[in-house]
């Protein structure tokens, strides 16, 4: 009878639980090198070479839309090498059927970071909110 209990407690945590809806992740580059380079493709957030040594804030602007015709809830990981670096307008948010978000990531005096290539990625992860 115990057993029971549990799995129909379980079953009620888990049929609470929010629900993914869908998940988009995009790819994050820098290099930090011996001069300045600027990449400007949309197809990932590219910032470019940093120069070692210099001053450097890198920004990126992007855009998140809600495309289902429920309300969802949006929250955003970081990930690989990058990650720790990049510093993200709004981490977590709510989008209304058809609303957009802009924002910004950000990676501060990224010339003071050691020589090399940094790579990750940002996911943005939807959840339908139940009103």
């Amino acid at each position: 009878m115990r057993a029971i209990v549990i799995i129909f407690i379980l079953l009620i945590i888990v049929s609470c639980a929010p629900q993914v809806i869908h998940q988009n992740e995009i790819k994050m580059y820098l290099k930090v090198g011996d001069h300045i380079g600027i990449n400007a493709d949309s197809d990932a957030l590219w910032f470019g070479t940093a120069q070692k040594g210099r001053s450097a804030n890198l920004r990126r602007d992007f855009r998140i839309a809600n495309e289902f015709n429920t309300t969802q809830q949006v929250i955003l990981t970081k990930g690989g090498t990058i990650a720790e670096y990049v510093n993200v307008s709004s981490m977590e948010f709510t989008l209304k059927p058809g609303e957009k978000k802009d924002l910004k990531a950000i990676i501060e005096n990224a010339g003071s970071l050691d020589y090399g290539n940094y790579t990750g990625t940002l996911t943005a992860t939807f959840y339908e909110v139940n009103e």
